[in-house]
């Protein structure tokens, strides 16, 4: 066999250990197809219980509001606990929690994280055939499943590609959220400026005051508060490892994969593979991007249970830095990279410097001869 040949073939073969999940995603994708809405509705609401109000999160009943308002019937602000009843007025005028002739659209919320749900009838605007968001959410399914192992559920769905994207004001540095319909690019996140606001008409847009639920997701605890992981949107990661390992696997969306391999002011090293890669001999300093290595572990340890959202974090920062390995990697270079929906991406950018000094010390990253940067990269702790 020619060395062309190979090289052709080599993806398939690189990822061909996974081949019988892909078989059985699609086998379970068909035969949800024939089960009742109902059905799937249950089976997607229980799908994930980690990080549920049921389970004493700061989630509380005054302060639940829908994220997607999609649907007429949409019980946004309703107040009423995850799961919980909201009350309607039967025939002879009594107040209950039964469903009406609308199939009970509206009547819980689901819960995403601290401060992110989604309501019943959003949810079935979606889940239902026929409905307006149904095709949307089919066709994202069987792409899902190109490039993950785990099965689509609606949940994923919501936070892969409904919940709005969050982002800091250039000049004051408070948190906003864009429109559902706005996508974030890291050209954008460098330009974005508070808006003017209908409801402050009388202030300037920076003095209008922080979503209140900025502060618990900068918070390292909130991400316990996750029903399901967030995964990065078209991360550089995605240039050494798109043909390797399926990218939920790695901390990325398996459906937000664009990525052209340049980053600004900077040329793509040809040389430097910082990930090991399947069926090749294993080189020095390389990282597995699936797997937190011993001495992470150790320093994160509250990412031993789930640990896809540090893996997005420290394969960006690898893959970056292998980038551009003649000038230091800093916060301010990786943030514009850092893409998600939802407050997840707070939580995110919070955590990132954490990782970014950890992996200097550990000398995946900021290496070698490079000139001297203002503000130092690692802090007292490290010294």
């Amino acid at each position: 066999m020619s060395d062309s040949e190979t090289l052709v073939r080599r993806p398939k073969s690189r990822r061909e250990c996974a081949e019988i999940a892909k078989k059985r995603l699609k086998i379970d994708f068909g035969v949800s197809a024939s089960v009742s809405a109902g059905v799937r509705s249950s089976t997607d609401s229980g799908s994930s219980r980690e990080g549920s109000c049921d389970r004493g999160s700061s989630c509380t009943a005054s302060d639940k509001k829908c994220c997607l308002e999609l649907s007429l019937n949409c019980q946004n602000g309703s107040g009423m606990e995850c799961g919980g009843k909201v009350p309607t007025q039967s025939r002879n005028g009594s107040s209950d929690g039964s469903t009406n002739g609308n199939g009970g659209a509206g009547r819980s919320f689901h819960h995403v994280s601290a401060g992110e749900h989604f309501c019943q009838a959003c949810y079935e605007e979606v889940s239902k055939p026929g409905r307006p968001w149904n095709d949307s959410f089919v066709k994202w399914k069987l792409e899902w499943m190109e490039d993950s192992r785990r099965s689509p559920t609606l949940r994923q769905y919501v936070a892969d590609q409904l919940m709005p994207f969050w982002t800091q004001c250039t000049k004051c540095g408070k948190w906003r959220h864009l429109h559902r319909s706005v996508h974030l690019t890291n050209d954008s996140h460098k330009k974005f400026t508070c808006p003017s606001a209908s409801h402050h008409a009388d202030i300037k847009p920076c003095d209008v005051p922080e979503d209140p639920r900025v502060d618990p997701a900068s918070k390292r605890e909130w991400s316990q508060t996750l029903s399901i992981p967030p995964l990065l949107h078209n991360s550089p990661a995605l240039h050494y490892l798109r043909s390797d390992y399926f990218h939920d696997e790695v901390g990325m969306s398996p459906t937000n994969a664009d990525f052209s391999g340049k980053v600004p002011d900077s040329e793509l090293r040809e040389f430097l593979q910082p990930f090991n890669i399947p069926h090749e001999g294993t080189i020095a300093l390389c990282l597995r991007p699936d797997v937190m290595e011993y001495d992470e572990i150790v320093q994160f340890p509250e990412y031993c249970s789930e640990a896809i959202m540090y893996l997005a974090l420290r394969n960006l920062i690898a893959a970056l830095w292998n980038m551009n390995p003649f000038e230091y990697l800093t916060l301010d270079k990786c943030i514009p990279y850092l893409i998600c929906r939802g407050l997840a991406r707070v939580w995110f950018a919070s955590e990132l410097d954490r990782v970014l000094q950890f992996l200097t010390v550990k000398g995946v990253v900021n290496y070698g001869i490079l000139d001297p940067v203002k503000t130092p990269i690692v802090g007292p702790e490290y010294s």
